[in-house]
């Protein structure tokens, strides 16, 4: 959306990698819901490992 209203700009910088590492914590005692499960399926098969 601030892409589209222009309140931010994106900016390719040419041979600049940027990369970040995310951690997934879940409680494995408590159900998930499809829409959860779709999500670390998701998650899963778009990460690296």
């Amino acid at each position: 959306m601030e892409l589209k209203t222009g309140i931010l700009k994106a900016v390719k910088i040419e041979k600049l990698t940027m990369l970040r590492k995310f951690y997934l914590i879940r409680d494995k005692r408590r159900n998930v819901s499809p829409m959860c499960k779709a999500m670390l399926d998701f998650l899963a098969s778009t990460s690296e490992k």
